[in-house]
């Protein structure tokens, strides 16, 4: 017996699909950014909330990264944080707070649902079959699509506590990633930045799935 074709769901069907599932996520609520974020702490009670940023290693001084200072900055200043002038790390500052974004280009896998065609007409076998619908659900197709790993890593060392000679003392380390489309760190930035700080500092070593509101363009 000769199996009929197979083809892909028909354009008409996937633009529908699409279509029905958008106006679906207009009427539900505002659009998502989903993220995974981590911290680990060691946070003192009675921590002295005045800091300054300083640079990871490797990151030099760039509109992207000032960006990225100034939205942790703000952030910080909603948690009681005094930001101090760069610099004063080893003057008045108690704290050294640092940032870093990275993007990593990742492939993944898509499944492609594939139909019978539903109008087939033609020989089966031996015989000529009439006209109908004789399509069908027939499986998954694969194929490779490259998507982004965008993530932040937040570091606040306490520097005033360590003691002459001895590295500062690490009291948070936080990261937060998001997979998607866009490799544009500046765009989602806010909103990794955001995302960071729920419940800030956060359970240590708590891993949580956090969806922040993306704005409307």
């Amino acid at each position: 017996m000769r199996a009929m074709r197979m083809q892909k769901i028909p354009g008409r069907w996937l633009v529908a699909v699409l279509l029905s599932t958008l106006l679906a996520a207009c009427a539900s609520g505002p659009r998502l950014l989903r993220t995974e974020v981590s911290s680990f702490n060691e946070w003192p009670a009675d921590v002295e909330k005045s800091y300054s940023f300083v640079f990871p290693l490797g990151i030099v001084d760039s509109p992207v990264q000032r960006n990225l200072q100034t939205l942790v900055a703000e952030e910080l200043s909603r948690q009681g944080f005094t930001a101090l002038p760069a610099g004063s790390v080893a003057g008045s500052a108690h704290l050294a707070v640092s940032v870093r974004a990275r993007v990593t280009p990742k492939q993944h896998y898509v499944a492609e649902p594939v139909l019978y065609d539903p109008f087939w007409r033609g020989r089966w076998d031996t015989m000529w079959m009439p006209p109908g619908w004789y399509g069908g659900f027939a499986g998954y197709r694969e194929y490779p699509v490259t998507v982004f790993e965008r993530a932040l890593t937040l570091n606040i060392d306490d520097v005033r506590s360590a003691a002459p000679g001895r590295a500062a003392r690490r009291i948070y380390e936080g990261s937060v990633t998001s997979v998607g489309a866009s490799p544009s760190i500046e765009v989602l930035a806010p909103y990794l930045v955001r995302a960071l700080f729920v419940d800030f500092p956060g359970m240590n070593g708590q891993v949580r799935t956090i969806d922040v509101p993306v704005d409307a363009p």
